[in-house]
């Protein structure tokens, strides 16, 4: 079978992530929230109000420099560091981010979720296994689709395409931000009014709490759907020909007998432990939500949005959290308890975060 450009490219780019990801093996990923990188880079600038972090930057400096962790950058993280407007502590973020995360960061949101699926799908059709991983070069998160689109003449141009490919991977988060400067994204607050209102005209729906993840397990299976890629699309076939369906009708299956299938694979898994751990990113994002309606009289905040996401995307592959008290809340919940779920530690202060670090020194 003859690959097209697109499926090339995206092969190599599996290799590449699973190379990093084997390079990490051995690494403990730390996950810190916009609030941690700001409170870090206060403590550098010598704030005395951030005085706590302190000893918390010296120990990450140094787990880092000994090659025992590294602080994994999201969509999200480089998002936010790009609203703070003035320049020098945008960028003094940013050459943080450089130091503790090592350029390594996850995939952007979507392309994770389509991981998380393919691997739920060729668990569903007996296909066979593949390690597809989640880290990537942070300015690469931003930078894929670009390269997708750009147009060469494969294998002849493959070399030309590999060079830009290594532009990219190697090129600083900081140089990144720094070549983009301030950019302010679109504003959070009318979304966050339509939730809060959704979920107050909905409260009295609300009987059980497992009733109410089943519902947002749904929500976050067609959510999902909407991202059904190529590489999902030979196991449903797969799946189609088991059935006796003719080879040409499993080959080419329509656009909705497609979502339909991820839609049922997605929301059966999302009722197991197996299934959960599978896939973290849009479990985290049902229970977090589940559990803010289950609160009953708790609204979203602006901010709450970019800080779910980002512990979507971390909790199922990191050993530890740095969160806000508030998110931190959430994902400890009783109904749902995250943190024991994906076995990571989640933190909110300096002073737990610190001893935290002191240990995994100790055990050097």
């Amino acid at each position: 079978m003859t690959l097209s450009n697109a499926e090339l490219l995206n092969e190599y780019f599996h290799q590449r992530h699973q190379e990093l990801s084997v390079q990490l093996t051995a690494k403990k990923a730390i996950f810190l929230d916009t609030k941690g990188w700001v409170h870090l880079r206060q403590a550098a600038f010598g704030d005395p109000t951030c005085a706590t972090w302190l000893p918390v930057l010296e120990l990450l400096r140094q787990l880092t420099a000994f090659q025992q962790i590294f602080c994994p950058v999201s969509f999200t993280t480089v998002s936010e560091v790009l609203k703070q407007s003035d320049d020098y502590t945008r960028e003094a973020t940013a050459n943080l981010l450089d130091e503790l995360s090592l350029g390594i960061g996850f995939c952007a949101p979507d392309e994770q979720i389509i991981i998380e699926v393919d691997r739920q799908a060729r668990i569903k059709t007996g296909s066979p296994e593949r390690d597809l991983s989640v880290w990537t070069r942070t300015c690469l998160t931003f930078m894929r689709d670009r390269l997708l689109d750009m147009k060469f003449s494969l294998p002849e141009q493959f070399p030309l395409f590999e060079a830009c490919f290594n532009e990219v991977w190697n090129t600083p988060i900081s140089k990144f931000i720094k070549n983009l400067g301030h950019t302010p994204t679109e504003s959070l607050t009318a979304t966050v009014a339509r939730l809060n209102s959704d979920n107050e005209a909905h409260r009295g729906e609300i009987k059980t709490f497992n009733a109410l993840l089943e519902s947002e397990c749904i929500g976050a299976a067609r959510f999902a759907s909407r991202l059904t890629h190529t590489s999902v699309r030979p196991h449903i076939a797969r799946k189609l020909a088991a059935s006796g369906l003719s080879s040409f009708l499993a080959e080419s299956p329509d656009e909705e007998l497609e979502t339909q299938a991820v839609i049922a694979w997605v929301v059966e898994a999302l009722q197991t432990v197996e299934g959960r751990l599978q896939l973290p990113s849009l479990f985290t994002y049902a229970a977090i939500h589940a559990q803010i309606r289950w609160m009953r009289t708790q609204k979203l905040r602006d901010n709450d949005l970019p800080d779910h996401a980002q512990v979507g995307q971390a909790i199922g592959y990191c050993d530890a959290l740095l969160l806000d008290r508030a998110t931190r809340n959430v994902v400890v919940a009783p109904q749902i308890r995250l943190d024991q779920l994906y076995g990571t530690r989640i933190m909110t202060t300096p002073e737990e975060f610190s001893t935290y670090l002191q240990g995994l020194a100790s055990d050097t």
